[in-house]
């Protein structure tokens, strides 16, 4: 699956350079992280097989240094069908986001299919990909 081989290499990349990231969270007068978002595309089409990378996400991140996972924000964005149900199954420490959103204020509030922030973040979304 093209998704998990990319969350691997990143966490990967990201066990490479525990030292860079340890090192960064160690200064203690910068609470900047680094940001990773993964958008799943339409590359999960079953919820057996949303369940399977969750489950994998979830382990590879639980062995990261927890230096690694301090310096980073890591927001997954599965398609609108698993949202809620890769919320439920994520850990706490990765965010989940929706890969787009709209907005729907006057005078494009009657359009249909069109999600929204305040859709989004009742179902706990923190990010949308837009563009």
């Amino acid at each position: 699956m093209m998704i998990k081989a990319i969350f691997l290499g990143l966490i990967s990349i990201l066990s490479a350079n525990h030292r860079l990231f340890a090192h960064a969270s160690m200064d203690s007068s910068s609470t900047r992280k680094l940001f990773l978002a993964t958008n799943w595309k339409c590359s999960i089409e079953s919820p057996e097989e949303a369940d399977q990378l969750v489950k994998s996400m979830n382990q590879k991140w639980a062995n990261l240094d927890p230096a690694i996972q301090d310096s980073v924000e890591l927001s997954v964005h599965p398609p609108y069908a698993f949202l809620d149900r890769v919320r439920q199954g994520m850990v706490d420490d990765i965010a989940v986001g929706s890969q787009n959103v709209y907005d729907a204020s006057f005078p494009n509030k009657g359009n249909t299919a069109a999600t929204t922030p305040k859709m989004l973040a009742g179902l706990g979304c923190q990010w949308g990909l837009l563009g």
